[in-house]
């Protein structure tokens, strides 16, 4: 092993070890402004979800536990419930 290696295994407790995203903000800020304005099209993209709203595919999840989203459910199990009464 050379030393390099072994100085960077034996750390003291007097050194501080920062984490990658904190020594790269800035490197990391620019590869997602570059990635963002690359896809933009595909970020961007809307599908209409099942309560008949235009949402865009990563804002869907966030979609799905809103009141409007929650509440179209709710309203579409007590349709349901109301269909299947059965008539012994």
């Amino acid at each position: 092993m050379s030393d390099i290696e072994s100085e960077s295994i034996n750390l003291t407790s007097d050194e501080e070890i920062i984490p990658y995203y904190i020594a790269n903000k800035t490197t990391i800020a620019i590869q997602k402004k570059d990635y963002y304005k690359k896809n933009r099209d595909k970020i961007l993209v809307k599908t209409k979800c099942e309560c008949g709203r235009y949402i865009s595919k990563n804002q869907m999840l966030r979609h799905q536990r809103t009141k409007v989203h929650q509440q179209y459910l709710e309203l579409i199990n007590r349709e349901k419930s109301e269909k299947e009464v059965t008539f012994d």
